[in-house]
């Protein structure tokens, strides 16, 4: 494992899953734009244990994923740890739950970030062998963007760096 930056985020998902590619959609247009100093964007693939790597030493994190929910597709959520719900079969279309892989990083002493924000965007169409979104789920990133740009913003100005 290697040090990261200050706050990171981890887009997952899969590039040819339709709408279970958002969370590396919300990380190529990040990428695209230009993070700030110490801020770090990376394609993490789909989520599982994988993403403790990702997060490893970094003092913030910003998990960003497609995920099923009882909502209108595209919808946009931000969650906290505390927010994933105990005992769900899955957050995301990914064998172990985000919730899961953050317990087991802390239960044997992976260097975890302090805070860890979670956006979700509510899929249309997962596991269909597309390479593109659904509109609605399209609709979803650019939100998931702006919230995102916000939680970069919060971040900086909390450490006294100038936005």
């Amino acid at each position: 494992m290697r040090a990261k930056a200050r706050l990171i985020i981890v887009g997952c998902g899969h590039p040819y899953g339709g709408d279970d590619a958002a969370g590396l959609e919300v990380v190529r247009r990040l990428q695209e734009e230009g993070l700030p100093p110490g801020v770090e964007a990376v394609a993490c693939g789909t989520a599982g244990l994988g993403i403790l790597d990702f997060l490893y030493e970094a003092e913030r994190g910003i998990l960003v994923d497609a995920m099923v929910a009882d909502l209108p597709p595209g919808s946009v959520l931000r969650l906290t740890e505390a927010d994933l719900p105990e005992g769900a079969r899955r957050l995301s279309a990914h064998d172990v739950t985000v919730r899961e892989a953050l317990a087991w990083g802390r239960r044997v002493g992976v260097p975890m970030p302090q805070e860890l924000v979670i956006i979700g965007i509510v899929a249309k169409e997962l596991g269909l062998w597309r390479e593109t979104l659904s509109p609605e789920v399209a609709a979803g990133v650019e939100q998931a963007l702006a919230l995102i740009r916000q939680e970069i913003e919060r971040f900086l100005q909390k450490t006294g760096q100038v936005p």
